[in-house]
C-alpha cells in the first residue's frame, strides 16, 4: 500500500520519543486538517467530509470520515505505540470507556486561521480545536483521573500530533476571489502570521499540560492533482506548480526556528519537526523508489479534483454551493 512506506519513515522520526524517555506513551492528541480527520466533520453541514465509499475501502470499519483508503498517520502512530486509536472528539465514541485514551480534534478543510476552508462549510479551525482540548483537560479528564497530578502525568506522557497549514494556502491565500489575505499580506508576511499563530497554539497546549509534540511541515501543495491539472489544462506538462510550492516553503523555512525556540523556551518539552515537504516531493518526483505508480494514483484523484476545481470557478460566477473538500491524505500527490 502507498501509505506503508510513508508512514514507516515518519515512525522512525518518532522512535526516540519512547526510547529516550523510557516511558509508555499514554495517549495521542491529534490536531490538524483532513490529513488527520477521523470523523469530526461527519455531522457538520460541510462538503468536506469522507464518510462514504470509496473512502475507507481498506479500513476495517469502512468509511469512518478518514480522508484515506485506510489508516491515517495518527492510526499508524497509535499502532506503533501500542495504544488505542484516539476517537474523533465530535464522534459517537468520544464518551466511550472509562480510561482516557486521547482525542482526535482534526477537521477537514480547517486551517490555522479561522476563515480558512469555510467556503465549503464550517470546520474546526485550530483555535476551536485547542478550545476543545482545553475542555478535555478541564472537564473530561477530571472525570476519569482522580487527581490533578494524575492528569498531569497522563498529559506529559502523551504525544501531541499537529499537521495543519496547507489549507491556509490552498483554500484561503490562493483564492483571492473569496478571501482577501493575499491583498493584506505579502508571502513572507502571511507565513509569519501563520507561524506566530501556530506557535501561540502550541504554547497553549503546553500550558494545558502537553510536553511531547510532533509537528509536520506543509507538504508540496503545488503537486496536488487539482493544481497540476489546472496548470496543464492548455496542454502543458508541468509536474508541480513551483509558485505554490515556493509559498509553503517560506512557511516551512520559518517553522524550523520556531520549533527550536519553543524547545529551548518551554521547560521539559520535546518537539519533533517532520520534514514533510521533501519527503512528499520525493514521492512525486521518484515514485518507483517507494513502490508507487504515480499515474495510477492520480487517475481517481484527478477525476474528482478537476470537477471540484471547475466548481470553484462556477461558484465565483453563480454563488451556488460547490465542493472543495476531497483532499488526498497519504500521499499528497
Amino acid at each position: 500500500m502507498a501509505t506503508k512506506p510513508l508512514s514507516f519513515l515518519f515512525l522512525l522520526c518518532f522512535f526516540f520519543l519512547t526510547k529516550s524517555k523510557a516511558e509508555h506513551v499514554a495517549a495521542l492528541y491529534v490536531f490538524g486538517d483532513s490529513d488527520l480527520d477521523n470523523g469530526n466533520n461527519n455531522q457538520k453541514p460541510t462538503l468536506a467530509k469522507a464518510n462514504y465509499p470509496p473512502y475507507g475501502i481498506d479500513y476495517p470499519e469502512g468509511a469512518t470520515g478518514r480522508f484515506s483508503n485506510g489508516f491515517t498517520i495518527a492510526d499508524y502512530l497509535a499502532e506503533f505505540f501500542d495504544i488505542c486509536q484516539p476517537p474523533a472528539f465530535m464522534g459517537p465514541m468520544a464518551t466511550a470507556g472509562k480510561r482516557p485514551r486521547g482525542y482526535d480534534y482534526a477537521s477537514a478543510s480547517a486551517g490555522i486561521l479561522p476563515e480558512t476552508g469555510t467556503i465549503v462549510g464550517p470546520n474546526l479551525n485550530l483555535t476551536e480545536q485547542v478550545r476543545l482540548f482545553r475542555k478535555t483537560v478541564e472537564t473530561i479528564l477530571p472525570q476519569r483521573l482522580k487527581t490533578p497530578e494524575a492528569i498531569s502525568r497522563h498529559l506529559s506522557s502523551s504525544v501531541f500530533l499537529v499537521s495543519i497549514g496547507g489549507n491556509d494556502y490552498s483554500t484561503n491565500y490562493l483564492l483571492p476571489q473569496f478571501f482577501n489575505s493575499s491583498r493584506l499580506y505579502n508571502p513572507d508576511q502571511f507565513a509569519e502570521l501563520l507561524i506566530n499563530q501556530l506557535g501561540n497554539h502550541l504554547q497553549e497546549m503546553y500550558r494545558l499540560g502537553g510536553r511531547n509534540f510532533v509537528v509536520f511541515e506543509i507538504g508540496p501543495i503545488g503537486c496536488l492533482p487539482t493544481t497540476v491539472a489546472l496548470q496543464n489544462i492548455n496542454g502543458t506538462k508541468t509536474q508541480c506548480v513551483e509558485k505554490q510550492n515556493d509559498l509553503v516553503s517560506i512557511f516551512n523555512a520559518k517553522l524550523a526556528p520556531k520549533i527550536n525556540h519553543l524547545t529551548s523556551s518551554l521547560q521539559h518539552s520535546t518537539f519533533v519537526l517532520v520534514k514533510t515537504f521533501d519527503l512528499l516531493l520525493g514521492l512525486v518526483e521518484n515514485p518507483s523508489r517507494y513502490g508507487l505508480k504515480i499515474q495510477e494514483t492520480r487517475v481517481v484523484l484527478l477525476a474528482i479534483q478537476l470537477e471540484l476545481a471547475f466548481r470553484i470557478k462556477d461558484h465565483a460566477r453563480t454563488e451556488t454551493a460547490m465542493c472543495f473538500g476531497t483532499e488526498p491524505t497519504t500521499p499528497m500527490l
